[in-house]
């Protein structure tokens, strides 16, 4: 839950990067920001950690960004995303099961106005979905709510 409040925070009044008054700004940068998503490796990233302990074997299926709602917040360049995965339960002997499953990503990069090119550099995956709602130290399923007499 942090995540989302950091990202609303951050993300909720961007600066878009397609405004050319930007330095940063070149017109190819959306293109080459989706271009540097499929050629990112997303499983040596350090996110990738919170991924892998979501299943025995998670596989990475894609990475989208969304280039368009990118925000220039200083020198730092960032995009929302999502990254898409297949979650694989069991082990090679028994049967197991698999599932696709999505999760939101801010995508940290940079860019070279002047050279055009643009790079990933890091990325930060939310995964509470997985986990389902936090209902806080207050919602403790085991506790009895009956008022005592």
């Amino acid at each position: 839950m942090a995540f989302r409040k950091w990202a609303a925070e951050r993300m909720s009044v961007p600066v878009r990067i397609q405004n050319p008054d930007r330095k940063i700004w070149f017109k190819e940068l959306p293109d080459r920001l989706s271009q540097a998503a499929e050629e990112f490796d997303v499983t040596s990233d350090s996110s990738w950690s919170d991924l892998g302990a979501l299943s025995t074997h998670t596989e990475f299926e894609g990475l989208e960004v969304f280039a368009e709602a990118g925000a220039i917040t200083g020198d730092e360049l960032t995009a929302p995303g999502v990254v898409h995965v297949k979650l694989n339960y069991g082990s090679g002997s028994d049967d197991g099961f698999s599932m696709s499953d999505s999760f939101p990503v801010i995508v940290h990069f940079t860019a070279d106005p002047q050279k055009k090119t643009v790079e990933i550099t890091t990325l930060e995956i939310d995964t509470s979905s997985f986990f389902g709602p936090d209902d806080g130290p207050d919602d403790d399923p085991d506790a009895d709510d009956t008022e005592s007499e």
